[in-house]
């Protein structure tokens, strides 16, 4: 199963989970440490100003050619309400790709 919730702080997410980002400013969501082959994760943007999700050393995200910077450098950012991201841990606890999204993310 999957386990939906909605959030209003910043948190580091949970495999196997979505994350609806409805209220408070700006909000983070760290990818977790520990991530198997196929674990997954979805963060909607619906009433709070943005979402950012961060990375750990040795972290990257795919979003359609383009991959994220090496580390706790590397951000995917929503730029408008309804963006959402879908990603799935392609490289255990490491390499994560998006399987679905909405928006114009911005990809650093």
């Amino acid at each position: 199963g999957f386990t939906w919730s909605l959030i209003t702080t910043n948190i580091t997410a949970a495999v196997n989970n979505g994350y609806i980002c409805s209220g408070g400013t700006d909000l983070t969501i760290a990818l977790p440490a520990t991530s198997a082959v196929g674990d997954a994760i979805v963060v909607v943007l619906d009433g709070s100003t943005s979402f950012q999700i961060t990375q750990a050393t040795g972290q990257r995200i795919r979003v359609g050619n383009i991959t994220t910077s090496l580390g706790a450098g590397g951000t995917v950012t929503s730029n408008a309400q309804g963006d959402y991201i879908g990603i799935v841990c392609k490289v255990a606890n490491t390499l994560w790709t998006t399987v679905n999204s909405c928006g114009n993310l911005t990809v650093v």
